[in-house]
């Protein structure tokens, strides 16, 4: 099974995923893996020395391209291969963020980009969307941020362009084209996990019947 969580940066997703990997694997050792996005191929470490060193954004071609690349290679040597044995595979951000983060440029629509990456890029079983206000998402970035020392935001990480990312989350949620859950990313850890729990396993329990 696909899982894939998504979201604007400070609602927590990558906890929660984390979380459903650690709980799969311990009632079921060595079944679970979770993989976030951008990896450490050198598309994806392209992308994150751009986003932590760049004052402005690459070109939109440019930062697309990267991403592409980036899931081509994580699609060949992790998805595919942890799906052929059958395993669950956690995603913390996919395809979707590509979509709802580039497609705030104009170029392309957030469905254009989708369409690319569905030509190479199987679809998540289960998509888990976080919701969160913007102001609380950036208050959560900014203390992560002290706390590790990093320094100031990435250009993703402006407001404006969180709100136009999260109104693009909340457009391929209400889209109909996945099983989408949105969660409220401002409700306890402890809670969400439970419920993250739950929607697993009832997709685990449609697959094997």
């Amino acid at each position: 099974m696909l899982v894939c969580f998504e979201g604007i940066d400070g609602t927590g997703k990558s906890t929660q995923a984390t979380l459903l990997e650690q709980r799969i694997n311990e009632k079921a050792p060595g079944t679970a893996i979770r993989v976030a996005e951008p990896t450490n191929s050198p598309h994806g470490t392209k992308i994150r020395e751009a986003m932590m060193g760049a004052k402005e954004r690459l070109s939109f071609d440019e930062e697309l391209d990267l991403f592409v690349q980036d899931r081509k290679y994580n699609v060949e040597h992790n998805i595919e291969p942890a799906l052929a044995a059958g395993k669950a595979v956690i995603l913390d951000r996919y395809y979707f963020s590509t979509a709802a983060y580039q497609g705030t440029s104009g170029r392309l629509s957030w469905q254009e980009i989708i369409d690319i990456n569905e030509r190479f890029a199987p679809r998540p079983n289960v998509l888990l969307v976080f919701f969160l206000p913007v102001d609380e998402a950036l208050q959560r970035i900014d203390k992560d941020a002290k706390d590790a020392k990093r320094g100031s935001r990435s250009y993703m990480e402006r407001k404006d362009t969180l709100e136009k990312v999260q109104a693009a989350f909340r457009d391929i949620h209400d889209s109909g084209r996945y099983d989408s859950h949105a969660i409220d990313a401002a409700r306890p850890v402890g809670e969400l996990q439970g419920l993250i729990w739950s929607i697993y396993q009832d997709h685990a329990r449609k697959q094997r019947s």
